[in-house]
């Protein structure tokens, strides 16, 4: 049992089984005193290790046999390290590992219902529900706009916008310009885009953002996000509307049916067994159960999912990956629907956030989007797709060897390699331009 400290053999036996040493991304590692966590006030003694690659070695230590990585709260994991299931000897609960494994993401409960099998912060709390604080959805995407033009105005910063052609950026985009306009401060807005997006939607990018100059860059685009401007992105959207992962099942119309007859023949498609999908299901019925909102169908439940587990996950993964400097740039990120205010709208709305196909999810998004452009092909036909892959397809994701990612709250992030290499082969970092 884990309560105030690791003894060195549980340290030595973890390193034994580990699959790989853990390697921290970090310029230069040195001993320093720990505030918190299993060791309290003792040291961490890392040594220099082999430097692994060519241009990367000086990122990649490894940690000493009588080292322990200590953690003191977890703020961010990722899918491969939920799935993996182990925290300092301590194995995660069967149904914490396995609802990662279906919805392909670590999960942080912003409920605190869940035991996760080690401990976290919350750095997004849910709000507090108050009827009579509901804005309509069109006055909260101006209102924010004019908030982030303010304080860039105020602060003298630019604002780096990572438009991707999808709905959720193309809200923000269009609020920003709004918001430009009306304040004379067009030239604080600098998009950044892809090929991609400019192909995900070509007459949004021709009338509204080829005039701004923007700058077209490569994946990932995390190696260009600037934490002395404020970063805006459409994150959150998504959680606040429902969840890509229900596409599929709105297209065969399980999305509409009883989650409590539907989710377990769903999630035995994936996890293949009956103890497995009794596990996750035993295992989520009290965060169910916790929702402001009373969850009918297969889409309620993976909207609450996604809306209070995921959340800081997302919040998260893009100053995650930037592996250095991941602070700072956290600080800056700006997600357009993270404000209490569109939480809160989304609790008092649920039923307008898709009728019954998957080109009318988000379609109050869409109707915004439409008042400014005119575009009623985009409002009709538009669909949530993935875009945000493209963010990390190319140097990060793609080669292997994959990694585990665990943060604490010391915003330093860990990624440790799990798949085998063969002998005497370089470790690829995620990425070959952090930091700069």
């Amino acid at each position: 049992m884990l309560t105030g400290g690791l003894s060195l053999h549980s340290a030595r036996y973890m390193w034994r089984h580990r699959p790989t040493a853990i390697r921290r991304a970090q310029p230069r590692l040195r001993e320093r005193e720990c505030s918190g966590g299993y060791l309290g006030p003792r040291r961490r003694q890392i040594q220099d290790g082999n430097r692994f690659g060519s241009e990367y070695g000086h990122h990649v230590r490894r940690l000493r046999r009588q080292s322990v990585f200590v953690a003191s709260k977890i703020l961010f994991i990722n899918s491969h390290a939920a799935r993996f299931g182990w925290y300092f000897g301590r194995r995660m609960p069967k149904g914490y590992r396995l609802a990662s494994k279906f919805w392909g993401s670590g999960l942080i409960d912003r409920t605190k219902t869940l035991d996760t099998g080690f401990p976290y912060e919350i750095l997004y709390p849910l709000p507090a529900f108050r009827s009579d604080q509901v804005a309509p959805l069109d006055a909260l995407c101006d209102n924010m706009g004019r908030a982030i033009l303010r304080e860039a105005t105020d602060t003298r910063k630019q604002v780096q916008v990572l438009w991707s052609g999808g709905i959720d950026s193309t809200v923000a985009m269009v609020g920003l310009l709004k918001a430009a306009k009306e304040q004379d401060c067009l030239s604080r807005l600098e998009v950044l885009l892809s090929e991609e997006s400019v192909k995900e939607y070509p007459s949004f990018y021709t009338r509204f953002i080829k005039p701004l100059r923007p700058r077209f860059v490569a994946a990932p685009v995390t190696s260009h996000l600037d934490s002395n401007k404020l970063i805006v992105t459409g994150e959150h959207g998504d959680q606040i509307f429902g969840s890509a992962k229900a596409s599929r099942y709105v297209a065969d119309g399980r999305a509409f049916e009883p989650y409590t007859r539907m989710l377990p023949e769903i999630l035995s498609e994936t996890l293949g067994s009956a103890g497995d999908t009794d596990a996750v299901l035993s295992y989520l019925e009290p965060f169910l159960k916790a929702s402001p909102v009373e969850l009918r169908t297969v889409f309620d439940a993976f909207w609450w999912i996604n809306f209070a587990l995921k959340w800081q996950i997302v919040g998260l993964r893009l100053a995650v990956f930037r592996v250095r400097d991941v602070r700072p740039v956290f600080n800056a990120l700006r997600h357009y629907f993270t404000d209490p205010a569109f939480q809160v709208w989304s609790w008092a709305n649920h039923d307008k956030k898709i009728k019954d196909s998957w080109e009318s999810y988000k379609m109050p998004l869409k109707d915004y989007i439409f008042h400014f452009a005119g575009d009623d092909d985009y409002r009709r036909n538009k669909t949530k797709v993935p875009s945000l892959k493209a963010v990390f397809i190319g140097d990060v994701m793609r080669p292997a060897p994959s990694y585990r990612v665990l943060m604490d709250q010391e915003f330093e992030p860990v990624f440790w390699e799990f798949r085998k290499r063969a002998h005497g082969a370089p470790i690829q970092l995620p990425a070959r331009n952090r930091g700069k």
